[in-house]
């Protein structure tokens, strides 16, 4: 029900990892701790958005330092579970001597399953130094970020989203108040309903309950967006984190495709034909030269050298995007459908 933790920290001695919680919340900053091995759920939820992992590597007590099989299944194991395949970057810090942090880092580089979930940044640090310090342990947090600009530059554009989202939240439940009801939920109820009603219309809410609603709060987030892109100092980070923009781009063909798909078009397996911005692939026969030229007044080669003046690809996938105005959605009137 709420979003995933962003720190999370392991280790098999209680007291140790009280030290490491405890220097964390003077720094503002939630930890879910977990005592190995008794306190780990069998399946950890919300398992998206971890940003930084601390772990304490030697989990297996009574196991030697050269004994890698022993000392390192647990933690590359704990990694698998605990990083999800759709959780994007985060940072590893580890609890150990610089020797034994190396070795780990090259252990989860050589290990097939955590080829996608490999930390952006890591570092070895001392209990004995740190877990008693936390500004010691502030200036390493920081440095997650600082060394990392791009990574760190990412990190405060989501901390902005995460805030415009408050932000609307807090905004929508102080003008529920406004409306009758006999409790705060059924004030909610009415203030959500008004919302899907005027993006949706009557005829659409029943079969449409989220998108109606989700469509009269985007405006709201947009306003909030823009509120948190611009009213906070971003500490220089992004002028240090982009600094490639006058280089020719590296990228390949796929790559720039798929970039440029995930720029326009929101991928979706629920979106039906009749919905206001579906993309419909078009019929195989549709895409022969004369048909196509019947449709569309020109021939596939036409349109995409004379009038889109694209190179490649030579063949391009050819969709139509239902382009129905939301006001004649809304109404819910039998018509035609237009589409680019």
């Amino acid at each position: 029900m709420f979003p995933g933790a962003k720190i999370i920290a392991v280790d098999d001695e209680v007291d140790e990892l009280e030290k490491i919680v405890s220097s964390l919340r003077k720094l503002g900053l939630a930890c879910i701790a977990y005592n190995y091995p008794d306190e780990l759920p069998e399946e950890f939820p919300n398992g998206s958005g971890l940003r930084v992992l601390f772990l304490d590597i030697n989990l297996i007590g009574g196991a030697s330092p050269d004994q890698d099989a022993n000392v390192f299944n647990a933690p590359v194991s704990l990694i698998d579970r605990l990083v999800s395949d759709s959780n994007g970057p985060y940072a590893l810090i580890t609890w150990s001597s610089t020797d034994l942090h190396d070795r780990l880092i090259e252990r989860i580089a050589a290990t097939a399953s955590l080829a996608h979930k490999q930390p952006f940044y890591s570092k070895a640090l001392s209990k004995d130094e740190y877990s008693n310090a936390p500004e010691k342990l502030k200036e390493e947090v920081q440095k997650i970020f600082s060394e990392n600009a791009p990574f760190g530059a990412l990190l405060d554009w989501e901390k902005r989203v995460c805030r415009a989202g408050e932000t609307v939240l807090r905004d929508v439940s102080g003008l529920a108040l406004e409306f009758e009801g006999a409790s705060a939920s059924e004030k909610m109820d009415r203030m959500l309903s008004k919302l899907a009603v005027d993006a949706f219309g009557k005829a659409h809410v029943e079969a449409h309950v989220f998108e109606s609603v989700n469509e009269a709060l985007m405006p709201l987030l947009g306003d909030a967006l823009n509120i948190q892109f611009n009213a906070e100092s971003d500490d220089g980070i992004w002028k240090t984190a982009v600094t490639k923009h006058d280089e020719t781009d590296g990228l390949g063909t796929a790559a720039i495709s798929k970039l440029n798909t995930a720029v326009v078009f929101e991928a979706s397996d629920t979106f039906v034909a009749y919905r206001r911005g579906a993309v419909i692939e078009l019929p195989e026969a549709w895409c022969e030269d004369e048909e196509f030229e019947r449709r569309f007044g020109a021939k596939p080669s036409q349109v995409r050298g004379g009038i889109l003046k694209l190179e490649k690809p030579k063949k391009p996938a050819w969709v139509l995007i239902q382009a129905q105005a939301a006001c004649d959605f809304a109404q819910g009137n039998v018509g035609p459908l237009p589409s680019y």
